[in-house]
């Protein structure tokens, strides 16, 4: 009879021992879906990641070639300014220049001017006396005549 015990104890640890490693087996399997589902979104975070740095990368150098595009137009445009600016100062200097020597004609001409009226007055003046001295000589010939 003890063998019968024996034998069912047997047969229990070995019901038990296989229980127990299905269980091992399910709980191994219910692990590594598990992992694989974290790795998935690991994987697939890592990949998201991956095209948003690509996407930013990507925007940052086409707004880096837009803005060094935009510096080479503005001192193109500054350059183009630059040469105007020294043309405008040549002409205003020149326009200075033909100033000034218009601004002197004038204070000569003004000058001669009134060197002119004043030899005028001068020669109206002895006209004026000549012509009256020979009225007054015309006239005392007349009398004493």
């Amino acid at each position: 009879m003890a063998e019968p015990k024996t034998k069912d104890f047997n047969e229990y640890l070995l019901e038990n021992v296989q229980a127990a490693r299905e269980e091992t087996r399910e709980f191994k399997n219910d692990i590594n879906k598990r992992m694989d589902g974290i790795e998935f979104r690991i994987e697939t975070t890592r990949q998201d990641l991956n095209k948003r740095m690509d996407s930013i990368e990507s925007r940052i150098e086409t707004t880096r070639q837009d803005l060094n595009q935009r510096m080479d137009g503005l001192e193109k445009r500054m350059d183009g300014l630059e040469k105007r600016m020294d043309k405008l100062e040549d002409k205003i200097d020149k326009l200075s220049d033909k100033l000034d020597a218009s601004m002197k004609e004038i204070r000569e001409l003004v000058t001669s001017s009134q060197k002119e009226m004043n030899s005028s007055m001068r020669h109206s003046q002895i006209l004026t006396t000549t012509v009256v001295s020979l009225v007054i000589v015309i006239i005392a010939s007349f009398i004493i005549h």
